[in-house]
């Protein structure tokens, strides 16, 4: 195939003998020198040995990774697990350091490569040296394991306890607090046994709980009114320094609406379970034979600090289990399907239902209020304007003619009588006469003040154009 390169020219063709030498000068190449003239042979370049490793690619990559982003200084963390330093081995990094330490099968498979190698660990890969030095630590996994169950305690104990306090705080309302709220649920039972009466529903002891979020939306013949809105203005109305404060009094329980009670308990079965396998690990570990180990030392005194901790959590646990169950007893309910949450989030409900309702309620009372005012205002209008209208025609009355039958109509109405031309009084001539004069000269002295304030203005516009008026001749 016939190409473009075909027919181009060499060098020798295109350039002249200077631009020849030119180039052999900058880019020619050195000539080898022979051997006995003092030039060295040529040495060829080292290739660089490849590192072993023992370890599974993927497990290879991974350890790499976490070696190189962690940055591991292998000497200076053995020394920080065996010294259980708090500062070097955080909750997050010692998770991280349990995913990346060695396997049985693996610190044998290092050990037995390093036997066939005269022990040359320095061709291992960095991931397997690390492996091996980690491997050296006696049970180093069930040391990081105890030492991260003990750092991560308080932190959990922090979650689970604030919760049981929600739950204890709402029950504890519910018992100090409930005299007004009591009163509430007496008024629904006795107005509900009242509209059941005569039905399999009247004359009950009782209701159950679930039943107050859904007097809202029991209506009455118009449609307009609520269960829920006439026991609201019911209570408001007889029971307004006790029974109405109920919603103050039990404000507390909406902190324990928003809890997961079952799965504050696993929690704590999971903690208390931890700590006793912690326990049981503990003793397992020998003392390393390096100075710096203090695991033996520290570690079973910090389990039996956490022992007492756990202990208090679940004492605290059982006493608001108790409470509660005591509480929803009291109230009817079964105590063994009973949740804290569900409980208190029905009352919250209600007690926001009713709160909506009392609201609605003294806005519908102002509103009526100011209508009530309005009418008032317009009724007094009326009747101010009513007796005006009287009293003008009782004087009318007064200053009228008696009737007469030549003064009245067929049905004795006055007649009207047509209007008499007024005859001219001579003094009110001469005070309109005097007046027209007095008002003749006003507007004269204005006509002549807007004639001297035009000519003004004349004269000016002229100045400035550099013209003289000619005088202006009276008028």
């Amino acid at each position: 195939m016939k190409t473009h390169f075909k027919d181009f020219k060499d060098a020798e063709k295109l350039l002249g003998d200077n631009e020849l030498k030119d180039l052999e000068d900058l880019f020619a190449k050195d000539e080898p020198k022979a051997e006995g003239d003092g030039a060295k042979p040529k040495e060829e370049k080292a290739k660089k040995e490849v590192a072993v490793s023992v370890l599974d690619p993927k497990r290879l990559q991974n350890t790499s990774i976490f070696l190189q982003s962690q940055k591991i200084d292998v000497p200076a963390l053995r020394e920080a697990i065996l010294t259980l330093d708090e500062d070097k081995l955080t909750p997050e990094f010692t998770v991280k350091l349990l995913d990346n330490l060695p396997e049985a099968d693996e610190s044998a498979a290092i050990q037995a490569w390093l036997d066939a190698n005269d022990n040359k660990l320095e061709k291992m890969n960095n991931a397997d040296q690390y492996f091996y030095q980690m491997g050296k630590i006696s049970q180093v996994k069930v040391r990081l394991e105890c030492f991260n169950f003990k750092q991560t305690f308080a932190t959990k104990v922090n979650e689970i306890k604030p919760a049981l306090l929600r739950v204890k705080q709402a029950t504890t309302s519910m018992k100090a607090n409930s005299d007004n709220f009591l009163k509430v649920c007496e008024v629904v039972l006795a107005i509900g046994n009242f509209l059941n009466s005569g039905t399999n529903n009247g004359n009950a002891n009782g209701f159950n709980i679930r039943t107050l979020p859904k007097l809202d939306s029991l209506k009455g013949v118009d449609k307009n009114t609520s269960l829920l809105s006439y026991i609201v203005k019911f209570i408001e109305k007889k029971y307004e320094n006790t029974a109405a404060k109920w919603t103050q009094d039990l404000a507390p329980i909406e902190y324990a609406t928003k809890i997961d009670f079952e799965g504050v308990l696993t929690d704590l079965s999971e903690l208390k379970r931890g700590l006793l396998a912690t326990e049981q690990k503990v003793p397992t570990v020998a003392k390393a034979d390096e100075r710096w180990d203090v695991f033996y030392k520290l570690m079973p005194q910090a389990i039996e600090n956490l022992k007492g901790d756990m202990q208090e959590l679940e004492e605290l646990s059982n006493k608001v289990q108790e409470e509660f169950k005591a509480l929803v007893t009291a109230f009817g309910e079964d105590p063994t399907k009973a949740k804290p949450e569900e409980f208190y989030g029905i009352i919250k409900q209600f007690l926001d239902a009713w709160e909506k309702e009392k609201k609605e309620t003294k806005l519908k009372e102002l509103n009526d209020e100011k209508e009530a005012k309005k009418k008032e205002l317009e009724a007094k209008k009326a009747a101010k304007l009513k007796e005006l209208e009287e009293k003008r025609k009782a004087k009318e009355a007064r200053e009228g003619k008696a009737a007469d039958p030549a003064a009245t109509d067929a049905k004795g109405a006055k007649k009207e009588e047509p209007a008499k031309p007024a005859e001219p009084d001579p003094s009110n001539q001469l005070d309109a006469a005097l007046g027209t004069m007095k008002a003749g000269r006003a507007f004269e002295r204005r006509r002549l003040r807007r004639q001297d304030t035009l000519r003004q203005k004349r004269e000016q516009e002229a100045k400035m154009r550099g013209e003289t008026l000619p005088p202006e001749e009276d008028e």
